[in-house]
């Protein structure tokens, strides 16, 4: 990825269409695609908002630790870790969480779960990183007219940016290794 920084400078202010696809993937790498394609799959959900998602939480790095205990790809929280385990029936410990095929099981199944609660994948992001109880809060100060409305409006620049960075990197890794299928954006009722 660095390398990719230094042969096509600025890339992130360039459009799509000025950078070859093989730069964009150099700079956008996909490392555990079968495992995000797979966990998607199994969640009806779109892989690459989880790849986005994953690029800025960790950058892809499964030894990921935040200063605040959250672990791997994912950056999952030990104690959210355990209850999902639980959901899912799968052997928990703290460990598995490095695991890339683990913590993409788990990841998935809450970021899946937090689109399904809040209704749309920029308020599932928000919650992702600000916490399920603030985007309830920010939802319910008043009507928004639209979601990015709300996007704009939230407090937090940490969260603000977060969740446009997120977007921005699905958008990439749509336009780089393919969108969902029609009828994923149908059952989501989020067509991208």
């Amino acid at each position: 990825m660095a390398y990719a920084r230094i042969i096509v400078p600025n890339f992130d202010s360039r459009k799509i269409s000025e950078v070859p696809v093989a730069a964009w993937k150099a700079l956008y790498p996909l490392p555990y695609e079968a495992a995000l394609r797979r966990e998607a799959a199994k969640n009806d959900f779109d892989p690459m908002f989880a790849a986005g998602l994953i690029r800025q939480e960790s950058t892809f790095q499964a030894d990921a630790v935040s200063r605040k205990d959250a672990i791997g790809l994912m950056q999952v929280l030990p104690k959210t870790g355990k209850l999902l385990a639980k959901q899912l029936k799968v052997r928990y410990t703290k460990d598995k969480l490095f695991e890339p095929d683990y913590n993409i099981e788990l990841g998935m199944v809450y970021i899946a779960g937090l689109v399904r609660q809040t209704g749309a994948f920029e308020y599932a992001a928000a919650a992702y990183n600000a916490g399920e109880d603030r985007i309830a809060a920010w939802k319910s100060e008043r009507n928004y007219e639209e979601i990015p409305e709300l996007v704009e409006s939230i407090p937090f620049t940490e969260t603000r940016e977060y969740v446009q960075v997120v977007l921005r990197n699905t958008a990439v890794y749509r336009m780089i290794y393919g969108s969902p299928s029609v009828a994923l954006q149908a059952s989501t009722g989020h067509a991208r």
